[in-house]
């Protein structure tokens, strides 16, 4: 690795650390070294980047670990551009409630303008593309509009713990790392929910508000949406921010509600199922196989209310493009009624990582434990029905090359996808699935 390609990495490493937040309700014990990540309770880091979608950028990100309760993170970042976005976002994430062990909370706020945002909207024709349903399986790249956008978003979400499988005697699981890698031993992989792993009843509540300012003659347009969602996950796995082996699953409705000065009432399905095999290490520290199918259905789609249909917002709804699905393209790139994706990664964690061992990186309480490398492609569709059609016909596909950095016992991770209709560069946090 080129010195040049270092400090890529580490400027990398720097500025996606003042993102990022642990969603998993464990407790990570790196048994390895006691004198860093176990004692940092609390970070404070100014950074600056550059990103096309944003310019040039200055933020600060204040960062805890642990400081509620054991398990809990806390984030609050702040930034600004050179292309007029400003951003506030704050989350505390899994907080035991004191009088039930067994539910945890997690509340996070959002507040954003975006300079600039593409936006595949079927309810906005483009006029260079009459007849043309933007965002649909079939529609053009550039049947979009550039706008501006202010955002606010909350969401306080729930998670009950049901006393099956292994819920039933561990509330609050203890991962041994030996840097970085799990010390855990077999897990019962049965397909049994209630039998294996942990099994958890999820709900929350959210609130978007969106006002969007598009070219002239459209003028400005708001959306607001607010709702609840409840569903029924399972994670089953042998350490969830890397998954070596085991599973985790998900089922979810969502339900928007005609209150606070909400659009329209919407009804949607949400299911995700990931499968995690791991290969034999050879001359590698971990190497795995790991899949992941995930659909979405909006049920009120032909239904109306005061003579509005009853659909999400594009970014809400089923939609493919971004972060998480088809990293090709660009957000919510195709969006329809329906959609769903296939996902296939190969992840190998070598030993070699030239990260690890700059002291003046420990210095700044940055520690990492290792880098993975990964193979990616993706297969799907979106459609205006679930059905056959949107299963076998006319699917887009993607692939990629991405890198995982394991930092401060977080994931960081940047994709570089590649499809027909173009390429991308996602940086974020934890695994894609």
């Amino acid at each position: 690795m080129t010195q040049h390609f270092q400090k890529i990495i580490i400027v990398f490493i720097v500025i996606t650390y003042c993102f990022t937040e642990t969603k998993s309700q464990d407790i990570l014990k790196e048994i390895s070294d006691t004198t860093m990540t176990n004692n940092t309770k609390i970070s404070i880091v100014p950074f600056s980047f550059y990103l096309p979608a944003l310019g040039v950028a200055a933020a600060m990100d204040i960062a805890a670990r642990g400081l509620f309760q054991e398990q809990t993170t806390s984030t609050l970042v702040g930034l600004i551009s050179t292309n007029s976005s400003r951003y506030l976002y704050w989350d505390a994430e899994n907080y035991q409630i004191p009088f039930a062990r067994r539910i945890f909370m997690s509340p996070n706020l959002n507040i954003a303008h975006y300079g600039s945002l593409e936006l595949y909207s079927q309810s906005l024709p483009h006029v260079a593309f009459p007849g043309q349903k933007a965002g649909s399986n079939n529609s053009d790249i550039k049947n979009y509009y550039s706008i501006e956008s202010n955002k606010t978003e909350a969401e306080l979400n729930f998670k009950y713990l049901i006393p099956f499988g292994k819920g039933k005697t561990t509330i609050l699981d203890t991962i041994r790392l030996l840097n970085g890698m799990t010390m855990a031993s077999d897990i019962n992989q049965s397909m049994n929910l209630f039998g294996s792993g942990r099994t958890f009843i999820d709900f929350g509540v959210f609130y978007q508000n969106m006002a969007l300012t598009l070219p002239s003659p459209l003028g400005a347009k708001k959306t607001i949406t607010s709702g609840i969602k409840i569903g029924l996950s399972n994670e089953n796995t042998d350490f969830k921010d890397n998954p070596g082996k085991g599973t985790s699953s998900y089922i979810k409705f969502w339900k928007g509600i005609d209150a606070f000065n909400a659009d329209v009432p919407w009804q949607m399905i949400e299911i995700s199922f990931s499968k995690y095999i791991s290969l034999p290490k050879g001359c590698m520290r971990q190497q795995t196989i790991a899949t992941n199918f995930w659909s979405q259905n909006v049920t009120s789609w032909d239904q109306t209310f005061k003579g509005k249909p009853m659909r999400p917002s594009v970014f809400m709804g089923p939609n493919l493009g971004g972060r998480y699905r088809f990293r090709a393209l660009p957000e919510a790139r195709y969006n329809d009624r329906a959609a769903w994706l296939g996902s296939a990664e190969y992840r190998i964690t070598p030993y070699w990582n030239p990260l690890g061992g700059r002291n003046w990186l420990r210095r700044m309480n940055i520690r990492t434990d290792w880098m993975q490398f990964v193979a990616f492609t993706e297969f799907g569709r979106v459609n205006n029905q679930w059905n056959k059609e949107l299963l076998t016909r006319n699917l887009k596909y993607d692939g990629g090359v991405g890198i995982r950095i394991f930092t401060n016992q977080m994931v960081l991770r940047v994709d570089a996808g590649l499809s027909s209709e173009g390429s991308a560069v996602q940086m974020f946090i934890n695994q894609a699935f």
